[in-house]
C-alpha cells in the first residue's frame, strides 16, 4: 500500500510506500507524516499493490494503476492526476489514462466554520412533521423560479432561498436526499423481452459516508461544499427546522466495477472485506456492514456527520442490509444495529430505519427493523394499507386499516410472550412508526394515484391519502413533490392546523392514553364492514369507514372515508347538548372549500361523502336561538304594522 499526495491543482507528486509491518493493524493501513507545508491545498489517496496476486483486471482484489479514495475521508476533490501519478505506477491503467479521479482533502484539518451560536432545535417526536426533499430536484424546475436566482439552482444554496416554502408547508424537520458523496450511473432495467438489459435512468450512489457531494456546490470551488452544507443546516436550525440526512449504507458506486468499469474506493481498496461478494470486475457494489471493519466505518460515519455537521438524525434507506451478517445471513440482534441503538454520541439524534423489503428483516419482518426500542420505523405497512383501501378499494382490509390509524400496534407495541429478543420485542410509542404513503424521497403522491389517467379524481383521492396520514397516530412524513402543487400544499397546511389543535385526540403520546375512539360504518350506530362480507357481495357503500373521537370540554372529531365508487350518506353520531357537527375538511371540494378552519357550515343528522373523498368534522356549539322580543317591542312592532296597512 502507497500514500499519494500531491496540490489540488495537480501541482507536485509524493508517493509514500507503506511498510505493512508497521503501518498496518490488523486489517486497517496507517500512516503519520510531519512537516506537511499549506495542509489545506492538499490532496491524497491510496494505491494498492500486491505483486504476488493477480490485479483487479484479472479478477484479484487490486489493481496498482488506480489511486484509490481514501473511504474515511472526510472531503474530495475531483482532481486531475499529474503525469508523475502514472510514472509511479507498477502498471498503465487499462484503459489508458483515467483522468479526473477523487481524492481526498485535508483542508478539514484546517478549516474553521462559524455557527453563529445556533444550536439544535430538538423536537420532540410527538411534534415532528417531515418533509422530504432532492437538493437537486427541490432547486430547480417551475417551483424554484420564483425564489431560486440562476446560479444557486441544484445546490445547497439553493435549498436556504426556498427556506420560507419549506416553513409553510408546517414541517418541522426536512430529510435531505443523499448528499454523501457520490456518483452517477445508469441503473440497469430488464430489456423487457426477456433477452438482456439495458440502460435506465441514472442513479446516484454515494462513494464516501464522510463527505459532502460536491455537485451541489455553488461557485467554482467543489471545496465549499462542507461549508455550504453547513450553511445549510445553520439556517434551518435557525428557523426551527431539524435536519435529517438520507443515509445509504447498502448500494454503493463500486458495483460492476465502478464507474465505467473504473475502481474509486472500496473495490479497489479490499473488495472483499468492503463488499458483499467482494470486489473485482463483477463486484455487487453492496455493503459488507456485517464485516467489522465495515461496521466501524458505519458507526464513525454517523458520529462524524452528528458531531462536525450537528445533523438531527438520520433515515437509514435500504435497512435491511444493516441486519445481515458478513455472509448474508439475516440476524435477530445485528452487531451494527446493537451499537446504533447504544451510542451516545448518536442518542440524541432521531434514527429512521426504511427497509425497501421487509421480508429480509428478521423473523421475515413480523416486528419490523430490530429497534431495541429507540429506533423510529418507516413504517411501509401505513402507505401500503392506506393505497389498498382509499386508492384501489380494497376489500376485508377495513381492520388493517384501522390499525395503521391508531398507530401500528402490531409493528410498534411490545410483545414479551413470543419468544423475540429484546430488540424485537420491546414497544414503542406510536410516534416512532413513520406515516409516509411512499418509501423516502419517491415520486409525486399525483402520479402514485392515477393523475395521467383522471387528473380530477386523482387530486381528491390524494387529499384523502394525506388526510389519513396527517390524523393517524404516528409521525407523519410527506415530500417535497407533492406539495409542489399550490391546492395540496394548502390542503396540507390546513390540516395540520387541525391535528395540533386536536392532538391529544388524534395523536395521544401513548398507547393506552385515554381517548374515547368509536368506529361506524354508513349508520352511526353500525361498525364498519370489519369481516369484508359486505364488500365481497358489492355492496353499495360496503367500504366506507369512519371514526369519532370524544374528549373533555365537549371536544370531538369525526373523520370518514369513502373509497367506494359512489357517494355514500353517512349518518352522522350524535352529539350531547347545543352542540352539532360543524365540516372542517371535505376533499371532494375545490380549494379553498376542501379545508375550512373557521367558516365550515352546521350540519344535521348526515353528510353526503363523494366518490374517492374523505371528510373531518368537529363538535361545534349551536348557534344560540334569537332572544324573545319584549312585550313593549312587540306593540311596538304592531302600531308599525298597523300604520302600513290600508285606509
Amino acid at each position: 500500500m502507497s500514500l499519494c499526495l500531491m496540490r489540488a491543482d495537480g501541482s507536485g507528486y509524493l508517493e509514500v510506500m507503506l511498510d505493512p509491518y508497521t503501518n498496518r493493524t490488523g486489517d486497517v493501513w496507517h500512516i503519520q507524516l510531519s512537516g506537511l507545508k499549506d495542509v489545506a491545498n492538499l490532496v491524497y489517496g491510496w494505491r494498492p499493490n500486491n505483486s504476488s496476486q493477480p490485479t483487479w483486471a484479472e479478477g484479484g482484489r487490486f489493481h496498482p494503476a488506480y489511486i484509490m479514495l481514501d473511504p474515511y475521508c472526510p472531503r474530495a476533490l475531483p482532481i486531475q492526476l499529474p503525469q508523475a501519478a502514472y510514472d509511479a505506477a507498477p502498471l498503465l491503467p487499462p484503459e489508458g489514462c483515467v483522468g479526473t479521479c477523487l481524492l481526498g482533502s485535508l483542508a478539514h484539518l484546517v478549516d474553521t466554520f462559524d455557527w453563529q451560536g445556533v444550536t439544535r432545535p430538538n423536537r420532540t417526536l410527538e411534534e415532528t412533521v417531515i418533509v422530504e426533499l432532492d437538493v437537486a430536484g427541490f432547486t430547480t424546475g417551475h417551483d424554484a423560479e420564483a425564489s431560486v436566482p440562476a446560479e444557486h439552482r441544484n445546490t445547497y444554496l439553493g435549498v436556504i432561498d426556498r427556506l420560507k416554502d419549506i416553513q409553510q408547508t408546517g414541517a418541522t424537520a426536512v430529510l435531505l436526499g443523499n448528499v454523501f458523496l457520490s456518483s452517477t450511473k445508469p441503473a440497469v432495467l430488464p430489456n423487457g423481452n426477456g433477452s438482456s438489459a439495458v440502460e435506465g435512468p441514472e442513479v446516484r450512489r454515494p462513494l464516501s459516508f464522510f463527505a459532502p457531494d460536491t455537485r451541489f456546490v455553488a461557485g467554482n470551488n467543489p471545496g465549499d461544499a462542507a461549508d455550504q452544507l453547513k450553511a445549510l443546516i445553520r439556517e434551518f436550525h435557525r428557523a426551527g427546522l431539524e435536519v435529517l440526512l438520507e443515509a445509504e449504507f447498502c448500494l454503493t458506486s463500486e458495483s460492476g466495477g465502478g464507474i465505467g468499469g473504473r475502481l474509486q474506493s472500496y473495490a479497489g481498496l479490499d473488495g472483499d472485506m468492503y463488499l458483499r461478494g467482494g470486489g473485482g470486475p463483477e463486484a455487487t457494489g453492496v455493503l459488507n456492514t456485517g464485516q467489522p471493519v465495515v461496521r466501524q466505518l458505519v458507526m464513525d460515519a454517523l458520529r462524524w456527520w452528528a458531531t462536525e455537521y450537528q445533523v438531527d438524525g438520520f433515515c437509514f434507506v435500504n435497512a435491511e442490509n444493516l441486519t445481515q451478517d458478513q455472509h448474508g445471513g439475516v440476524l435477530d440482534s445485528p452487531p451494527v444495529v446493537e451499537e446504533l441503538a447504544s451510542d451516545p454520541v448518536l442518542a440524541n439524534c432521531k434514527l429512521i430505519a426504511a427497509s425497501a423489503n421487509d421480508t429480509l428483516l428478521p423473523r421475515l419482518g413480523e416486528r419490523g427493523f430490530p429497534h431495541y426500542g429507540v429506533i423510529i420505523e418507516w413504517n411501509n405497512r401505513f402507505g401500503s394499507s392506506m393505497l389498498a383501501l382509499l386508492r384501489d378499494n380494497m376489500g376485508g382490509i377495513l381492520s388493517n386499516f384501522a390499525t395503521r390509524m391508531t398507530g401500528s400496534q402490531d409493528l410498534l407495541a411490545a410483545r414479551w410472550d413470543g419468544g423475540l429478543p429484546g430488540g424485537l420485542a420491546a414497544g414503542r410509542r406510536p410516534a416512532f412508526g413513520v406515516n409516509a404513503l411512499e418509501p423516502p424521497l419517491a415520486g409525486s403522491l399525483l402520479q402514485l394515484v392515477g393523475a395521467a389517467e383522471d387528473i380530477e379524481r386523482a387530486e381528491v383521492v390524494a387529499r384523502s391519502l394525506l388526510l389519513a396520514m396527517l390524523v393517524a397516530q404516528g409521525t407523519p412524513a410527506f415530500n417535497a413533490p407533492t406539495l409542489s402543487r399550490k391546492g395540496l400544499l394548502r390542503f396540507v397546511r390546513g390540516v395540520l392546523k387541525i391535528r395540533k389543535k386536536y392532538r391529544d385526540l388524534l395523536a395521544p403520546p401513548m398507547f393506552d392514553s385515554p381517548r374515547a375512539i368509536s368506529w361506524h360504518g354508513l349508520d352511526a350506530l353500525a361498525e364498519p364492514d370489519w369481516s369484508g362480507e359486505a364488500a365481497a357481495s358489492q355492496i353499495p357503500g360496503a367500504n366506507y369507514v369512519a371514526f369519532s373521537l370524544k374528549g373533555d370540554k365537549q371536544q370531538a372529531v369525526y373523520v370518514g372515508f369513502n373509497p367506494n365508487p359512489e357517494p355514500c350518506a353517512a349518518a352522522l353520531p350524535v352529539l350531547g347538548p347545543n352542540t352539532q357537527w360543524k365540516r372542517v375538511v371535505d376533499t371532494a371540494r375545490l380549494p379553498p372549500q376542501d379545508v375550512v378552519l373557521d367558516s365550515g357550515e352546521l350540519l344535521d343528522t348526515e353528510y353526503i361523502v363523494a366518490p374517492g373523498a374523505a371528510i373531518m368534522l368537529e363538535a361545534a356549539p349551536q348557534p344560540a336561538p334569537p332572544p324573545p322580543q319584549s312585550r313593549a317591542a312587540t306593540m311596538q312592532a304592531s302600531q308599525v304594522y298597523g300604520r302600513m296597512g290600508p285606509g
